[in-house]
């Protein structure tokens, strides 16, 4: 079952189309959105929560995002690329503040030691690095345990321990959640994917599963799986060959090699 559909949804800007009948329909786990800066991920992502008006139709857990607002804002987190929270606010007050917004039992404490900002309890927001910030409201959206989170750029402000500790969050959620993750690269989030959509121009170029996406990639693409055994190198297009040969309890970690986001579409298109 579809948890969230969308049905020919445009989005013009003064002239500019920037979503040409955008047509998906997501379940539970993790879908990997892909594309370019410019592809119309973020617009996309905007619309899915509500903060632009569109023609067409979303709906989330069979709630039209418009017209029915409230009630699917009830299932939805969503955690912008850009986090902007009252500057002068500390986190402590966030927190609470956020529990009674949503109205649910949230404690300061856990939040914060989810983020390793344990030291930070008195802090502003305003006070804050850019990596803190961005932990800082990971570590509130996924206390919040909401049904379907919308992911636009997580990882882009954090360090290499707080992205393995973000890949770990995600690989234990994405079971009974419905994770939507967009991104300009493959980076180390593909392996977690259930599913890859990639975007380019306003439009949905592909559209399938982890296993289909992984097969159009040529040997010049490469995974390195980390195991107890130690490190493996091996082309992303056997890298589900690859995992269900080995026990899954020796995998420590896994990293694709960055692909160009050009050379990828042109490979999708039939370019190369």
């Amino acid at each position: 079952m579809a948890v969230i559909e969308i049905e020919e949804v445009y989005k013009e800007y003064e002239g500019f189309v920037a979503l040409k009948g955008i047509t998906l329909s997501i379940k539970k786990g993790l879908t990997l959105l892909l594309g370019p800066n410019g592809a119309g991920k973020t617009t996309l992502l905007k619309c899915i929560v509500g903060l632009l008006n569109f023609e067409g139709e979303i709906r989330i857990m069979g709630y039209d995002v418009l017209r029915e607002a409230v009630k699917a804002k009830n299932f939805l987190g969503y955690l912008p690329q850009k986090v902007s929270i009252y500057e002068n606010m500390k986190c402590y007050e966030i927190v609470k503040f956020f529990s009674e917004l949503r109205k649910i039992d949230l404690d300061v404490e856990e939040v914060l030691k989810l983020a390793e900002l344990e030291e930070e309890y008195h802090s502003k927001f305003g006070e804050l690095s850019g990596g803190m910030r961005q932990r800082f409201a990971l570590a509130l959206l996924l206390a919040s345990d909401l049904p379907v989170l919308i992911l636009d750029e997580p990882m882009s402000n954090l360090d290499p321990m707080g992205r393995r500790r973000f890949e770990g969050m995600l690989r234990e959620l994405k079971s009974d959640k419905t994770i939507l993750v967009s991104s300009h690269s493959l980076g180390s989030l593909l392996p977690y994917a259930d599913r890859v959509v990639v975007m380019n121009e306003g439009e949905v170029v592909f559209d399938g599963e982890l296993d289909q996406f992984l097969s159009m990639l040529d040997e010049k693409f490469k995974a390195h799986v980390k195991t107890s055994e130690g490190w493996f190198t091996i082309t992303a297009k056997t890298f589900e060959e690859f995992m269900d040969s080995i026990d899954g309890r020796m995998v420590e970690e896994v990293i694709f090699e960055e692909i160009p986001i050009d050379q990828l579409i042109a490979k999708i298109s039939g370019g190369e």
